[in-house]
């Protein structure tokens, strides 16, 4: 015994044990004992108290003391077996005699199992608990063949008899009702009437083998094969074969059961879990970085996973645009081209999935008549169309294709409603997901914007077109990096760099614009823009404008501690200022100003080199000349109009040639050339960006990059029209405001629309803008007789 305990074998209490001893302090000890170890003890002091307890209610064992005055344990045993001779009482006799003779009889008895005196209680738990294991298996082993007998009784399963020659000889009323003969009318008849005619020859080929050999290869073998009842429907049967000899016959019996519910049950199960597995790899699929088209995708080729269709079936997902109460096609599978050139976009109403649609409910057809004329061309088949529905709401329908003539199955249908429903979880929950990307990403980028507004209101009041911040702020991104800076902190610098000279709106015209050299006291003044700025950007804890304070007011120190506004010297100057200290000051040597010309690339990288360790850090200035091939391509595709550097004929970006600028395109007029070179590489960069496939999120940003600069160019160009007295400047501007409206449409639209995979969005793109260039452009501006060299003039 181990202290826990015991359960009965015959009760939810405590084994009951009857102590039977004359020896008052034997039966104390062996109730302490007992009750300590889980069992509910019963005392008795001789055997006839024994009897009257036992008649009162049996024990599940007792503990008998062998040699008692009276009635001794031997007779007591002996008198309890002939009372309850159906219990098999068991009895542990307790003898202090351990000879041969005393042992036997005890056996005689009826005891189970003796043990000597004095007793040893450890052996005694374990005879008690070997005892008790032993009756509780008897007795499950007792109940398991009643119930084996009274199934047996009451069975429904067919017996059927027949000779050696195949004739039914002996037929139940289980065959009877699985088969639909009367014993009567089957009697004598072949057994291969019971059997599909597919199966007769191996029937008789089998009954054969036995009559030959007298062997019976299936014997004692339960077997699944086919029944055909007299209707001739087939149905699953477990059959079980013997065979016997009668003299010189040979005769056969079978018992057989249908297992048409159980196949059933089994194929539900099946079905079932194979569509748990669907689900789950669905589900999965929802926590991964993918965009809609993607995420339908992966949802198609899951769905094809599932046994009774992977073979045989072709699939596709409308997404319901409820505005212009159509369906449009997302994605497909198994199809070549017939539904993508033909299903494209289907209304509400019509065809198959229109009506689905439009009555929010599940069809099917095994006719393709059904369909729009226009459809004709789609070969025939069978269809299933699943409305995705989110609270009452149409999200899309998904579509199985099967083979023509396929019947309409219950397990399909409610397999098909299960993944309709997570289906349009999903596509819930990656719209949202996605609006939120963008909400955040429209406000984050509002944020943006207007720093980089502000930056340039002050550029363009020393700098001719505004794009020195563009380029600074870009160089200073590619310096951070290779200075070890991670994306995220490169990313910062970027947007925070447009802000280091906004300190310059406080310095009046007369200095800021001045052609000539200062003076000191006017450069003294003109230093104050860094504290100006600092003043303005100061007290705010998020980015960028954190690191845009500490830009603005850092910027102009100096390695060897003579710069300003407060001497700092080394690595006391944060690195975000010494970083962008160097662009600012590259930057300034090639551009042009008001007080000097541009300088040549070979000419500004001998300043650096020559003003590291004494203006700019030494090691910074080594890493941006060894960056050197990016800084010209961001020069060259920022370039001002001042400028000299040509495009190079590949993407300067790195994007491909998907669009690249040709002379034919060219203007006349450089700074309208530079601003379409720009939305060329925004375009080439949406190209890339679209092949990435794995979240909408960046193209957005790319659309929104191109929408805010298309917005700046147009109204750059409307102004020069307007003071060229462009004859068609009315019909330009309709032309601008058409492109900016289809772009914002596309960009509003794009996480829920995928682009015609025959005419993608960039392809789009690019074919607008160059027909725009090449034509509205064109006429306008290369018609016109302007001097095309501007005239800087200070403001």
């Amino acid at each position: 015994m181990d202290g826990t305990l015991y359960s009965s074998p015959f009760c939810g209490e405590p084994p009951t044990i009857l102590v039977v001893d004359d020896d008052p302090d034997i039966r104390n000890q062996c109730r302490h004992k007992l009750t300590k170890h889980g069992y509910r003890p019963v005392l008795a002091e001789d055997g006839h108290q024994a009897i009257l307890l036992c008649q009162q209610q049996l024990p599940d064992l007792v503990l008998m003391d062998a040699n008692m005055p009276g009635m001794d344990g031997f007779t007591t045993a002996t008198t309890l077996a002939s009372l309850f001779p159906e219990s098999r009482l068991p009895i542990l006799m307790v003898t202090g005699l351990a000879d041969e003779e005393s042992v036997n009889k005890a056996f005689k008895s009826g005891a189970e199992d003796y043990i000597s005196k004095p007793i040893n209680w450890a052996v005694l738990r374990h005879r008690i608990r070997a005892i008790l294991d032993h009756r509780q298996m008897e007795k499950a082993l007792r109940q398991s063949e009643e119930r084996f007998r009274s199934l047996a009784q009451s069975s429904n399963d067919a017996i059927i008899t027949a000779d050696e020659e195949g004739k039914i000889l002996f037929w139940n009323d289980g065959a009877a009702h699985y088969f639909g003969y009367h014993e009567s009318e089957i009697q004598n008849q072949p057994l291969c009437q019971l059997i599909p005619e597919r199966y007769q020859h191996a029937h008789r080929q089998g009954l054969l083998h036995v009559l030959r050999t007298g062997e019976l290869k299936l014997a004692g073998k339960t077997l699944e094969l086919v029944g055909m009842d007299r209707e001739g429907r087939e149905f699953p049967v477990e059959i079980s074969l013997s065979t016997w000899l009668m003299g010189k016959k040979r005769f056969f019996s079978a018992i057989i059961r249908d297992i048409t519910a159980r196949k059933q049950l089994e194929r539900e199960r099946e079905v079932a879990m194979q569509t748990r597995i669907a689900i789950s790899a669905l589900l999965e699929t929802a926590l991964e970085p993918l965009n809609m088209t993607s995420q339908l995708t992966v949802a198609l080729d899951i769905l094809h996973t599932l046994p009774w269709w992977a073979n045989k079936a072709k699939s596709s997902i409308f997404l319901n645009h409820e505005e212009e109460k159509v369906l449009k096609l997302a994605v497909w599978k198994g199809w070549e081209r017939d539904l993508p050139h033909l299903c494209s976009t289907v209304a509400h109403g019509v065809c198959l999935c229109g009506q689905a649609a439009l009555t929010r409910q599940f069809l099917f057809s095994n006719d393709v008549l059904l369909h729009e004329g226009r459809n004709q061309q789609v070969p025939p088949h069978s269809h299933y169309c699943v409305p995705i529905l989110f609270r009452h709401r149409l999200l899309g329908m998904l579509n199985i294709y099967l083979p023509p003539g396929h019947k309409r199955n219950p397990e399909e249908e409610r397999t098909l409603h299960t993944i309709a429903q997570t289906l349009s979880t999903i596509i819930e929950r990656r719209r949202m997901e996605e609006d939120l990307e963008q909400t955040h990403t429209v406000l984050k980028e509002t944020r943006l914007e207007i720093i980089h507004r502000l930056g340039m209101a002050s550029e363009f009041r020393d700098n001719d077109t505004g794009m020195h911040i563009v380029r600074m702020s870009r160089y200073a991104a590619v310096l951070g990096q290779a200075a070890g800076l991670d994306e995220e902190r490169c990313e910062v610098i970027l947007n925070a760099a447009p802000m280091h000279d906004v300190g310059k709106i406080g310095i009046s015209d007369g200095i800021l614009l001045k052609p000539g050299r200062l003076t000191q006291e006017e450069f003294e003044i003109m230093k104050t823009h860094t504290a100006i700025g600092a003043h303005m950007l100061f007290g705010h804890k998020d980015e960028p404008l954190k690191t845009a304070h500490i830009i603005a007011l850092t910027h102009h120190e100096r390695w060897d501690g003579k710069g300003y506004p407060h001497g700092l010297a080394g690595e006391e100057i944060p690195l975000e200022g010494r970083i962008c200290a160097i662009c600012d000051v590259f930057d300034a040597l090639i551009s042009e100003r008001p007080y000097k010309k541009a300088w040549s690339v070979e000419e500004a990288i001998a300043e650096l080199k020559r003003c590291a360790g004494q203006q700019l850090d030494p090691h910074l200035v080594e890493l941006f000349l060894r960056k050197m091939p990016e800084i010209l391509e961001i020069m060259q595709e920022f370039q001002d109009e001042s400028q000299s550097l040509s495009v190079s004929a590949r993407d300067l970006h790195g994007f491909g040639a998907f669009i690249q600028w040709e002379s034919r395109m060219e203007t006349g007029i450089a700074e309208v050339d530079n601003e379409h070179r720009h939305l060329m590489a925004i375009v080439n960069k949406l190209h890339k960006t679209m092949g990435t496939g794995t979240s909408d999120t960046p193209v957005i940003e790319v659309l929104r990059e191109l929408e805010d600069y298309i917005t700046f160019h147009f109204a750059n160009e409307e102004a020069l029209l307007y003071s060229l007295a462009d004859p068609w400047l009315k019909e330009h501007r309709c032309e601008h405001k058409r492109m900016k409206d289809n772009l914002a449409k596309i960009r509003q639209g794009f996480h829920h629309v995928s682009p015609d995979g025959n005419q993608p969005l960039a392809q789009l793109l690019r074919q607008l803008l160059v027909d725009h260039v090449l034509t509205v452009d064109k006429r306008s501006l290369c018609s016109s007789r302007i001097d095309t060299k501007k005239t800087v003039t200070p403001i």
